[in-house]
């Protein structure tokens, strides 16, 4: 399975640079910025998932963990269908 990594401030600097490294090395990568409208190239990487944040805000950083493990987890159960090793 790939390696997954969550990076915060991921819409401009040393975030962005980070995230496109990370994504260029075949990680799966949860971008989070707070106005995801600013990730949209970042977005239409294949590997790449862009979601809000808001480190102020514990409920924020709650909401961007869970919709990272979701992506990935639709993803690994759709893996696993295709090796039909679950149905």
């Amino acid at each position: 399975m790939t390696d997954s990594i969550l990076i915060t401030g991921a819409s401009r600097g040393i975030g962005r640079t980070t995230a496109e490294h990370f994504a260029e090395a075949g990680w799966n990568v949860v971008a989070t910025m707070r106005d995801p409208a600013d990730g949209t190239e970042l977005a239409t990487r294949a590997n790449v998932m862009v979601t809000h944040l808001d480190v102020t805000d514990e409920q924020s950083a709650r909401d961007a963990v869970a919709a990272g493990i979701d992506a990935r987890s639709e993803e690994h159960t759709s893996e696993l269908q295709s090796r039909s090793l679950i149905s």
